[in-house]
């Protein structure tokens, strides 16, 4: 895992998994508010594409150190940045499987974030045709 931070506090944050999608910058927001309304810092996770994983994997294998960059983060940074919120923020890139990162992430946290769908593959239920 890899972070960064903006400021450092000793507060356990409210943490928010975040891919991308519509959803996922809807959860941030919240997550937003919620941090600042408990005084505690935010931590934005963005668990990294399988692909991506498997590129560091392999750069790593040839002896060189990756530096590949989290695109997901750099636009939610933004997005954060922007916004002119007041609590630190923290930004994690992870690896590994989301269902396993996005809670060790959270552990002595207090409190995960996530948005209702994001860009993981699952489908909404076909509406039932008449």
């Amino acid at each position: 895992m890899s972070t960064s931070s903006t400021n450092t506090a000793s507060e356990p944050p409210v943490v928010v998994g975040v891919d991308g999608s519509e959803h996922s910058l809807r959860a941030l927001e919240w997550a937003l508010g919620a941090a600042e309304s408990l005084g505690t810092p935010l931590v934005v996770a963005h668990v990294r594409s399988d692909a991506l994983q498997l590129g560091a994997a392999r750069i790593a294998s040839l002896g060189t150190d990756p530096e590949l960059p989290d695109t997901v983060l750099k636009a939610v940074r933004t997005v954060v940045e922007e916004g002119g919120h007041s609590v630190p923020v923290r930004y994690a890139s992870l690896d590994g499987s989301v269902t396993d990162a996005l809670p060790a992430a959270a552990r002595g946290g207090r409190l995960l974030v996530t948005g209702s769908r994001g860009h993981g593959g699952f489908a909404s239920p076909a509406a039932p045709s008449r």
